[in-house]
C-alpha cells in the first residue's frame, strides 16, 4: 500500500473512529477462544543477540532498551497535549509513563505446528510480530511497543500494527499466557486483563528531529496518528481494552556518546574542543561544527536555543545572518535533549 493509500485510510479512520474500534473490539472477541497458554511466545533455542553501536535495525533499538532497562519519558517541548475527543480522554504526565523492558518481538499468535486459521489459512510465518513488550513501572500494565525507524512505515502504519498486536493479547487466555512465561513483566494477577497501553516509538533521522518528515504523505500522516489516537480512546469498543496510547520519540545527535547502555543513532566522535558557525535557512538553524578531532560535522535543529545545547564545549561564533526571524509557521520546536525519550504527541488514558 502506498503512502497516499494509506493516507486515505487514515483519514477514513478520522472520520469513523467507531469503525476501527468495532474492528479491534471484534478481533479480541474472534480471538477470545484461543487457548495456549502452556506454550512459549518464542523457542526456548532463540539465539542470544547484542544490541549495535549504532540504531539501524529493530534489534539494535529493543536490545539497547534491555540493556539500559527500559523508558524514562520527558516532555518535549512541542509536545502535542489539545485533541477534540472530549474529556474522557485527558493527557499524562511524562513520568507516569515510565516503563520497563519485558522482552523483544514476540510472535503473538506462535503455536505449535501445524496450525491454521478458523478460515483454513495457513499460519506459516507466526503471524503478527510485536517489537517490543513494556511494562509500566507503577502498576505493571503491560505495553504494546511499536517502533517506527527512520525510512520506515509512518506512526499511522505503526498505530494500527500496534492495535493489531495488542487486540491479540487481551483477552485472559492471552494474558495467562503472559504471566506464566513472561515473568519479567511482573503483570498483576486478576481473572481478566488489565486495559493494555500502546506506544509508538519514534527514532528520527540524525539531524532532523522535530523537522517535518519528507514525503508528498509523510505530515499528513503524522497528523493523522496524533489525531486518531484521542479519537479511537474516547470509543467505548477501545476504551474497554486499551488505557493509553503514546507516541514517544527516540532522538539522538549524531556522534554523540550515548549513555550505558541507552540507544544511539550515529557513531561516536571524540571531540575534546570544537567551535561552530550558526546560520538560518528555510527548514530552521544549521550548525557547522569544526573540531579538533576529525571531520566537520553539521547539526539541523528547528530552535536556536536547543540546537547550541547540543554542541559540546564550543565556541560559538555565529555569522551576520539572518537579518530576519524565520516566520512562525515554518518553525518546529527542537525536540528533547540528547538520548532521552520524549512524548511528542498523545498520552491519553481513559
Amino acid at each position: 500500500m502506498s503512502q497516499a493509500q494509506r493516507l486515505a485510510q487514515a483519514r477514513k479512520a478520522l472520520d469513523q473512529p467507531e469503525a476501527l474500534a468495532s474492528e479491534f473490539a471484534a478481533s479480541v472477541e474472534r480471538f477470545r477462544a484461543y487457548d495456549n497458554a502452556r506454550e512459549h511466545f518464542y523457542p526456548p533455542t532463540r539465539a542470544p543477540r547484542q544490541a549495535g553501536a549504532v540504531v539501524e535495525r529493530t534489534n539494535d533499538l529493543v536490545l539497547a532498551l534491555r540493556d539500559h532497562g527500559g523508558l524514562d519519558p520527558r516532555d518535549a517541548l512541542d509536545r502535542v497535549t489539545d485533541h477534540d475527543a472530549g474529556s474522557g480522554v485527558t493527557s499524562v504526565a511524562a513520568v507516569d509513563l515510565a516503563c520497563d523492558y519485558v522482552h523483544r518481538e514476540l510472535v503473538v499468535q506462535r503455536t505449535t505446528s501445524p496450525a491454521g486459521w478458523d478460515d483454513g489459512a495457513s499460519n506459516r510465518g507466526g503471524g503478527t510480530r510485536l517489537d517490543v513488550l513494556l511494562a509500566d513501572r507503577a502498576d505493571r500494565t503491560p505495553i504494546v511497543g511499536e517502533l517506527k525507524l527512520p525510512g520506515d512505515r509512518d506512526p499511522y502504519y505503526a498505530l494500527v500494527q500496534a492495535l493489531a498486536c495488542a487486540s491479540n493479547l487481551a483477552t485472559p487466555n492471552q494474558y495467562a499466557r503472559m504471566r506464566a512465561h513472561l515473568r519479567a513483566g511482573r503483570f498483576p494477577a486478576g481473572e481478566n486483563p488489565p486495559r493494555f497501553d500502546i506506544f509508538v516509538l519514534v527514532v528520527e533521522e540524525p539531524g532532523h528531529e522535530g523537522i517535518t518528515p519528507k514525503g508528498r504523505c509523510a505530515n499528513g500522516l503524522k497528523l493523522a496518528a496524533e489525531t486518531l489516537a484521542p479519537r479511537l480512546l474516547a470509543q467505548p469498543a477501545i476504551a474497554r481494552f486499551i488505557r493509553r496510547i503514546a507516541t514517544l520519540r527516540l532522538a539522538r545527535d549524531p556522534g554523540e556518546v550515548a549513555a550505558p547502555g541507552a540507544p544511539r543513532v550515529g557513531r561516536r566522535s571524540a571531540v575534546t574542543m570544537a567551535v561552530a558557525g550558526i546560520d538560518w535557512y528555510r527548514r530552521g538553524w544549521v550548525a557547522v561544527v569544526l573540531a579538533d578531532a576529525g571531520a566537520p560535522r553539521v547539526l539541523v535543529g528547528a530552535d536556536l536555543k536547543a540546537l547550541v545545547t547540543r554542541i559540546a564545549d564550543v565556541a560559538c561564533r555565529p555569522t551576520p545572518r539572518p537579518t530576519r526571524s524565520p516566520h512562525s509557521s515554518s518553525v518546529r520546536r527542537s525536540p528533547n535533549r540528547r538520548g532521552r525519550c520524549a512524548p511528542t504527541s498523545r498520552g491519553w488514558p481513559r
